[in-house]
């Protein structure tokens, strides 16, 4: 695992950012948390998870592949965490949780990424949802892995939104414009309108990022915004030293404040199950962090 040192300098360090990269050096060296029985955390178990949500936005679990197998028990380990109001949306089963499986051709499901094994560049979840439906904290649990294939990359926004503090901005000004980002109507749902506003907001309980870098179906200001989102997507290459790549396995799952993540293509076997993913999206923050 490569440290501090080894990676490159970002420009205009400050004391907080050094403090914040020390944390965030300490996940990457451990980013798992082991746990013995998810719909029962024990006090120890708790406080790993939020201290590494604390220190990098987001936690890696691990449990026996047969202890956490169903939805339900999604919504337990989540409400352990203070993740209680889900997102719900037309495409998730009545209890609130997505299955993310790759979806026939013809099907619904099929017309939306995340059912398919195209890969998915980076985002954070629910970009296109209202203001009053942001989506602050995010489960993702492994049932079954792909063939090949469907490996995560993951990066705390909060250290995207530091490093532009102390190099670009100007371009953190821009991203934090009300109408910074607007996602046009969905042809599907054209009844939504435009949904419009900034990529970073500082909220009471924390930091949220809004945002994806599609091309398609987004429209950036023009006054600034437009420009940034290029400085952006140098920085996020910029700072690839500081991502976590992991392919989730049986068992194994993301606990985090939605921070921004990618996935690349997968393959599923031809003669058996084929990925399958159970995702919950709150819009609550884990507690404590």
């Amino acid at each position: 695992m490569a440290t501090i040192a080894d990676k490159p300098p970002l420009a205009g360090r400050s004391a907080l950012l050094d403090d914040y990269l020390d944390g965030y050096q300490r996940f990457l060296d451990s980013p798992f948390v082991e746990i013995s029985d998810p719909s029962r955390l024990s006090p120890g178990e708790r406080r790993a998870l939020q201290a590494r949500c604390r220190q990098a936005g987001m936690a890696l679990y691990r449990t026996a592949p047969g202890r956490l197998q169903t939805p339900a028990q999604v919504v337990v380990l989540g409400e352990q965490l203070g993740l209680r109001t889900l997102d719900r949306h037309p495409l998730v089963r009545e209890d609130g949780v997505s299955t993310l499986m790759q979806a026939p051709a013809g099907e619904r499901r099929a017309e939306y990424i995340p059912y398919t094994d195209r890969p998915i560049n980076w985002h954070t979840d629910g970009y296109y949802n209202p203001p009053e439906r942001r989506v602050r904290g995010l489960i993702l649990h492994c049932v079954r892995p792909a063939r090949e294939g469907g490996v995560n990359r993951l990066l705390d926004h909060r250290l995207v939104w530091q490093a532009l503090a102390v190099s670009r901005t100007d371009a953190l000004k821009a991203l934090q414009h009300p109408r910074a980002m607007t996602i046009p109507p969905d042809p599907r749902a054209p009844e939504q309108g435009d949904r419009s506003g900034p990529v970073f907001l500082l909220e009471p309980t924390g930091l949220h990022m809004r945002y994806t870098a599609r091309t398609r179906s987004i429209r950036w200001a023009p006054d600034g915004p437009a420009e940034a989102s290029v400085v952006l997507r140098e920085m996020l290459d910029h700072l690839s030293p500081w991502v976590l790549e992991h392919r989730l396995a049986p068992g194994e799952g993301l606990i985090c404040n939605n921070v921004l993540h990618t996935r690349t293509g997968f393959v599923d076997p031809t003669d058996g199950p084929g990925r399958c993913l159970f995702r919950a999206r709150y819009h609550e923050r884990v507690m404590a962090t």
